[in-house]
């Protein structure tokens, strides 16, 4: 899978919420097959892609990951300013054609300076780390049987009519109020040592 990612970024190298771009696929005519768009997220970047709705349409739109290894043709426009008024340059979108092949990741970076440059770099630029990856973070795991006793729990409380390990120390435990006693040895029965 190679999916394409973008990214937009103003001139301090900080991400640009909320830009509206365009992705057009192409077939080797380079004429459109399907539209999509997104809006860059908080830190500017987009992974997933919306398909516009068409007219009678009315299923929900799902997002998805564009793969640039079954449509390598391509076309991004860029609308980087809302208001045309708001805009620092001449540049009210920023449009470009382009042959994403190979397996590769295919991040396409605009950069916002007074002269808006486009950068393409083998890595994505933006995660998808949005409904894909929350399904498979919050998919349940089997629940223990708690029948089976944790390593972590405490054993149960002893009580007066229960005998002492014979795993304390002498002087260690307390035995009718009395600290020392020896113990006896029919106070805890062993089995016999099998010797082949």
């Amino acid at each position: 899978m190679a999916p394409i990612t973008c990214k937009v970024v103003d001139a301090n190298n900080r991400g640009r919420p909320g830009v509206y771009v365009v992705l057009e696929c192409k077939d080797q005519l380079h004429r459109g097959i399907a539209t999509l768009e997104s809006l860059t997220d908080e830190d500017g970047g987009i992974s997933l892609w919306f398909p516009t709705p068409s007219p009678g349409r009315t299923d929900d739109v799902e997002p998805q990951i564009v793969d640039s290894s079954n449509i390598p043709r391509v076309s991004l426009t860029f609308f980087p300013h809302t208001v045309p008024s708001t805009c620092p340059g001449p540049f009210l979108s920023i449009h470009t054609d382009l042959y994403l092949q190979g397996d590769e990741c295919h991040g396409i970076t605009l950069y916002l300076d007074p002269h808006p440059r486009l950068e393409h770099s083998p890595v994505p630029v933006a995660s998808p780390l949005n409904k894909f990856a929350a399904a498979a973070v919050s998919t349940q795991e089997p629940q223990q049987d708690l029948s089976t006793p944790s390593p972590l729990l405490l054993p149960p409380p002893v009580s007066q009519n229960s005998r002492p390990s014979p795993m304390l120390l002498n002087g260690m435990h307390c035995h009718n109020g009395s600290r020392g006693q020896k113990r006896k040895a029919e106070d805890y029965p062993q089995s016999p040592n099998k010797r082949r």
